[in-house]
């Protein structure tokens, strides 16, 4: 049996997917050989677009060097793209049907690469199966499964539906009844009921082999280091409305056992042991949505298990509520390098419709207690959010002067399916649901009454410039936002200036 996972990653983000590990582990396990088709390392010169295919795409984080939100580095020096148009690119594809041939081939869906892998896929005339899981086939699975080049499509955790389709498939029996997946046959779609939620002490250690050793080289500050990525946790506590977890968690899994689970301490420590140990790992990047989501004496267990036997350096997000003085002392015991908290909106009306209503005590506090101890911040902070305008944006901008963090970074947000703002655009006329995605980090696709999408872009351009010069120059960074040469050349100025 072999299996060819495709991962569809447009955007030169280098960042180890730990699902796809996962689903490679528990594949390899069983004996089933599997390679992978990686699009990380290729810079597609234009995009999915068939009328825009000609200019080579900058990174998010060469964008972001320009815009002083991140480090100039050596970085290119360790990770570099190969430019590639959309048509040599699947012939790659096509070349690597030709000499693997796969039983069956397995994408990762996610919205901002879906459309593309589904193209390429068409373009390939694939002629055996192909699974479909992740975000997109989980919140919006009729519209998925209703791809002409889609078979199956797995929604939720899919590391036990692959494993047992793989051996039905081995086997040559019917697996048109297995949970968590849908099915066509026939001309119809067989809807399987979800199996319960599983327990992660049952998840292996992600072996992370199958990836390009690129994966491994992340920016810290000017630095470059090998990082790994690692989650304690599946879920969240909160329920954001620009967030699909609490829809999966509230609806997708209602009644399938608890969605918020966590492994022990003592098995996340053994586990980033040998990672640590097999990789060569400098820096530890853990991708929980919210690291401190757990109580103080929890911390302090963690602490002591994590300096006894990992004892690297290493990065988390979390949320302003869950910083105190005393867990801010804790993340300095382990060696806490960097905190990275999400703001996301400094007017209080748009923060209470977000769910993130917070006082600004609060947040400021929690930069507050990170600094007493030397831990850098970051602030994680949207704009283009529903009935924006530029007041509130600059209401936004006051409130991470008003924070103080080490960096701070600008998102333009992206209605996401099965997300309760989504529907609050579409109703409102800010979206008609169709639009396709060029890119998230540059353009806004709300057709907001109050501000336009080209200045919601200029806004993410000078974002930084706002927060961290003094406001008399205010004016002077107002002609940043343009487009003409005078605009560029002062915009460079002002970023090298921070």
């Amino acid at each position: 049996m072999k299996v060819l996972l495709y991962y569809p990653n447009w955007y030169n983000i280098n960042w180890i997917p730990l699902g796809v590990s996962i689903l490679y582990t528990r594949l390899k396990e069983k004996g089933i050989i599997v390679e992978l088709f990686d699009t990380t390392f290729y810079n597609l010169i234009g995009s999915g677009n068939k009328s825009d295919r000609s200019m080579l795409r900058e990174s998010d984080l060469q964008k972001g060097i320009k815009q002083g939100q991140y480090m100039e580095s050596n970085f290119e020096n360790f990770v570099t793209f190969d430019p590639v148009t959309f048509e040599d690119l699947t012939t790659k594809f096509i070349e690597v049907l030709d000499e693997f041939k796969p039983d069956l081939i397995a994408v990762s869906g996610y919205f901002e690469s879906f459309e593309l892998a589904v193209e390429m896929l068409q373009m390939s005339n694939v002629k055996v199966p192909v699974i479909i899981g992740g975000i997109d086939p989980t919140v919006a699975p009729d519209e998925v499964i209703s791809s002409d080049c889609c078979d199956i499509i797995c929604i939720g955790e899919g590391e036990l539906p692959i494993t047992e389709l793989c051996d039905r498939m081995v086997k040559g029996q019917d697996y048109t009844d297995i949970k968590n997946l849908w099915v066509k046959q026939n001309g119809r779609v067989i809807k399987n009921e979800l199996r319960n939620l599983m327990d992660l002490s049952h998840v292996p250690i992600p072996d992370f082999s199958i990836f390009d050793d690129r994966y491994f080289y992340q920016q810290f500050l000017d630095g470059v280091y090998r990082t790994a990525p690692y989650q304690i946790v599946r879920g969240c506590p909160y329920s954001c409305k620009y967030c699909n977890i609490p829809s999966i968690r509230d609806d997708v899994y209602d009644g399938l056992g608890k969605y918020l689970r966590r492994k022990s301490f003592t098995e996340v420590t053994a586990e980033l042991r040998h990672i640590k140990e097999n990789y060569n790992i400098e820096i530890i990047r853990f991708v929980d949505d919210t690291f401190l989501a757990m109580s103080t004496d929890e911390l302090r267990e963690l602490a002591a298990l994590y300096v006894q036997n990992v004892d690297l350096p290493f990065f988390i997000n979390t949320r302003p509520e869950t910083v105190t003085r005393e867990k801010a002392a804790i993340l300095k015991q382990m060696k806490c390098v960097s905190v990275s908290i999400g703001l996301e909106c400094g007017n209080e009306k748009i923060r209470k419709m977000m769910l993130r209503d917070m006082p600004e005590e609060i947040m400021i506090n929690a930069f507050r207690y990170l600094r007493e101890v030397d831990i850098r911040t970051s602030s994680q902070t949207m704009i283009g959010l529903p009935f924006e305008n530029r007041k509130t944006i600059f209401e936004t901008i006051e409130l991470n002067r008003k924070c103080d963090a080490s960096a701070v970074s600008a998102h333009i947000f992206y209605p996401c399916k099965g997300t309760p703002l989504r529907d609050i655009c579409i109703n409102e006329g800010f979206i008609k649901g169709d639009e396709k995605v060029e890119s998230t980090q540059t353009t806004s696709i709300l057709k907001l009454p109050d501000i336009t999408s080209e200045e919601i872009g200029a806004l993410k351009k000078t974002f930084s410039l706002y927060v961290s010069l003094p406001k008399i120059l205010y004016p002077l960074i107002r002609v940043c936002e343009g487009n003409n040469l005078l605009s560029k050349l002062l915009l460079q100025f002002f970023v090298k200036l921070t």
